[in-house]
């Protein structure tokens, strides 16, 4: 008996540290460092730049409405969580380290436009199925606990990341580490420090996280079905109000925290 809760709270602790890993995303790139960074330094005047990122977010929110009903199913359907959160993980690092080359200059609004976007996608995507790994990690009775464990972790692992990034980087705290503030790179350096956080931390759920037995294999039928899905929402929505206006809600609410 005590085997087993040791054994459960292990895998709760591993599937709250994913949380803890990636949340530092949205904190420094998306909403204090990067995105400051960009407005003010990379684009050609702050009106622009505010309007380019502004845009590029709200492209990347239409794509993630179309495309995340689908994966939604794929992820019902298949069982299969972990390699996807494995795929859009590393797709979504590399993206956010590829930020350390863009420098303070116009010229490099494309590369920045486009790793804001490839890792915000895949950040979000990812988030799909590791939301749908909870159900394996809790029951029904504890599923809103252990939900808002990972909350939580999430939280303190962005704010300490964060803390890290401004005070250290940022700040210039860590001179030893001489980064040429002529070029940014004291800022530059906090895309590093997100990138290898997300890395680092995330390890313990790939390797030790074992997912439930039974999983189909994908096929295309699982794309049907979610465009499926999709359209038949799409139909029924009037139906369900509530839900809608929640919906819409919940998409300002992202698109102005970003």
């Amino acid at each position: 008996m005590k085997t087993g809760l040791l054994t459960k709270n292990r895998k709760v602790f591993i599937w709250c540290l994913f949380d803890w890993a990636n949340s530092p995303y949205p904190t420094v790139i998306l909403t204090f460092v990067f995105s400051a960074y960009f407005t003010k330094l990379v684009a050609e005047d702050e009106i622009s730049g505010t309007f380019l990122w502004s845009q590029t977010i709200a492209f990347s929110g239409l794509f993630m409405a179309f495309v995340a009903p689908i994966l939604g199913a794929i992820s019902d359907e298949t069982g299969k969580k972990k390699i996807w959160i494995l795929v859009f993980s590393i797709l979504a690092i590399l993206a956010t380290l590829s930020l350390w080359f863009v420098l303070p200059d116009k010229k490099s609004v494309p590369l920045a436009l486009i790793a804001i976007a490839i890792s915000l996608i895949a950040f979000e995507f990812c988030a799909i199925f590791y939301n749908a790994t909870l159900i394996q990690v809790a029951n029904s009775s504890s599923i809103g606990k252990v939900s808002g464990l990972g909350w939580a972790a999430g939280y303190i692992g962005a704010i300490l990341c964060l803390l890290i990034c401004l005070f250290g980087l940022v700040e210039g705290s860590f001179s030893f580490l001489r980064l040429d503030i002529n070029q940014s790179e004291h800022i530059r350096a906090t895309t590093i420090v997100v990138g290898l956080w997300w890395l680092i931390f995330s390890l313990p759920f790939f390797i030790f996280f074992k997912e439930g037995k039974g999983a189909a294999h994908f096929s295309s039928r699982h794309i049907l079905k979610g465009l499926n899905r999709l359209f038949t929402t799409i139909k029924n929505i009037k139906h369900y109000r509530p839900i809608m206006l929640f919906l819409l809600a919940e998409c300002f609410m992202q698109m102005a925290y970003w």
